[in-house]
């Protein structure tokens, strides 16, 4: 493994640490159940990305380059289609999306397309299978993140719509 490698996991583990206390503080500042909860569960992502991030960045610092220190993505990460149906057993009607809450949002999507940014820049120059391999699961997961904000986002903005286009309720009721 190279040291470039290692400098783009130090850069990778300081994005996350950043994107997790971002989250952990939206949590505590939003204004309803939903919003707490999506935002309890993408600061408890970041902190599993973070945990596995920091063993693999120990292994490859003391020069163990095995396949096991290259497994950076997580399977077990919630799937966006597990979250939104926790979003819609635990719909509560929103009459006003509260703004503290989508400005929140939004500042999660710009952390989000600031990581997606800074993997797709270094991937350009990524010539290591290693290296290649651990940007694109990167680029996996803070896309699914941004994902998962937008759908948030669209949720605050216009609840009933969110449920018909989730649900995929026609406009007859059937």
């Amino acid at each position: 493994m190279t040291n470039r490698l290692l400098d783009i996991m130090c850069a990778t583990l300081e994005i996350k640490g950043k994107m997790k206390s971002f989250y952990s503080d939206a949590a505590g500042k939003c204004g309803d159940r939903v919003g707490t909860e999506t935002f309890q569960m993408l600061r408890d992502m970041e902190q599993k990305h973070l945990e596995r991030l920091e063993q693999a960045y120990s292994d490859l610092s003391r020069g163990e380059s095995g396949v096991d220190a290259c497994r950076f993505y997580d399977i077990d990460v919630p799937e966006r289609a597990e979250v939104l149906r926790k979003l819609k057993q635990k719909r509560e009607a929103i009459p006003e999306a509260c703004l503290s809450d989508i400005a929140a949002i939004e500042g999660g999507m710009e952390l989000e397309n600031k990581g997606i940014d800074m993997f797709v820049e270094r991937l350009k120059g990524a010539v290591e299978p290693a290296e290649r391999e651990f940007l694109n699961h990167m680029l996996a997961e803070e896309r699914s993140h941004y994902i998962l904000l937008a759908d948030l986002k669209f949720y605050y903005l216009d609840t009933e719509h969110w449920l018909m286009e989730k649900s995929r309720a026609g406009l007859d009721g059937a």
